[in-house]
């Protein structure tokens, strides 16, 4: 039998003329994987590479990045969407703070399970369909793509759960979840009275569109559409979006706030139980799978175009779990010893995911 680690080369046929792949697993045995950390894969990798990272019950070790480098990861929480059928699962294999830093332009994060990911210094970066525990910061980039990615942050607030800060650019937020949130404790005052989803600060841009948020939104010089906001903290009905110098349209809030300067063309006031199938009653439907619209949902068709409002409208739909754009081996089905006659008959089921 081939080890995982051929079997993961013969799956990505269109990467193998130019770059090395590096398989990382921190329980490597039987897997044909050099590497237990990411940075020990990323140390030995040159521009163009790609990092493979094992599913895993144990999480992964913090890593910077200043080289090309694309990291794919296995899904997050796959056994929650049983719809996906893959029976491959060992755990994500959650990844500490993953850095990118000057010299990772044009570098790709998907599929991961992450604490938290920082932008410093870099341009044309793409971040996609991870899991997002703590927060994303972009500092001083530019070109910088996060989509189709689940926040769940939902501890004590003070920070942003995706903060955009100190001369960026060309920022799209696009096709999100943001579930995270804040709770008010009673003995922590204004000092932990948020944790709002988003931030673009004066000195950057952003375009947002087509994300779901849970909690309040602030933005300066950025384009706001197609989103869906079900904001219900009506404690503070004038903070669902704080916004200065924004184009705000197209958009469907539960809130009754007022909208600020800049907006046209949105829905508000709209009851949650008309929203998504399965919120705020989750019933049988999974973490992210429950925020998708309900056929007659005034989100549907209510964006640019005619298309959904939500990360399940537009042109980058959000995937359940997180599956990387590439063959997944989702079943396995082996014996345990191989005979003389036969020899060791595997078989192997792989669907393409895009």
């Amino acid at each position: 039998m081939k080890h995982l680690s051929a079997l993961l080369l013969a799956a990505f046929p269109l990467f193998l003329s130019a770059q090395t792949i590096r398989v990382v697993s921190n329980q490597a045995i039987g897997l044909g994987a050099f590497y237990t950390n990411i940075q020990s894969a990323v140390d030995a990798s040159s521009n163009g590479d790609i990092i493979y990272v094992y599913p895993s019950s144990v999480n992964y070790s913090s890593a910077n990045i200043s080289k090309k480098l694309t990291i794919l990861g296995p899904g997050y929480q796959t056994l929650l969407n049983p719809s996906l059928g893959i029976q491959t699962y060992i755990g994500d294999g959650t990844l500490e703070n993953i850095t990118f830093l000057v010299g990772s332009e044009g570098s790709l994060i998907m599929g991961c399970n992450v604490n938290q990911i920082h932008v410093s210094n870099a341009s044309n970066i793409i971040l996609q369909r991870n899991k997002i525990r703590y927060n994303i910061l972009i500092n001083n980039s530019s070109n910088v793509l996060v989509t189709q990615s689940y926040f769940d942050y939902s501890d004590g607030g003070g920070f942003y759960l995706l903060q955009v800060q100190n001369n960026c650019s060309s920022i799209i937020v696009r096709n999100n979840i943001f579930h995270g949130t804040h709770y008010l404790p009673v003995y922590c005052g204004w000092q932990c009275n948020y944790t709002d989803n988003l931030q673009v600060d004066g000195s950057c841009n952003a375009q947002i569109e087509n994300n779901i948020f849970h909690d309040r939104v602030q933005i300066n010089n950025s384009t706001f559409r197609n989103n869906i906001s079900y904001y219900d903290n009506f404690s503070n009905t004038n903070e669902a979006v704080a916004a200065t110098n924004c184009i705000i349209y197209d958009n469907v809030f539960h809130s009754p706030a007022a909208l600020p300067t800049g907006s046209y063309h949105n829905l508000t006031n709209v009851p949650l139980d008309s929203l998504f199938v399965g919120y705020p009653t989750q019933g049988a439907y999974s973490f992210d799978s429950r925020f998708q619209l309900l056929p007659y949902s005034p989100a549907k068709g209510y964006a640019t175009g005619g298309v959904d409002c939500g990360a399940y409208g537009g042109v980058e739909l959000y995937k359940l779990s997180g599956l990387p754009f590439i063959p997944l081996i989702y079943q396995i089905n082996a014996p345990n010893a191989a005979t003389s006659s036969s020899g060791l008959n595997v078989n192997i089921k792989v669907r393409a995911e895009n």
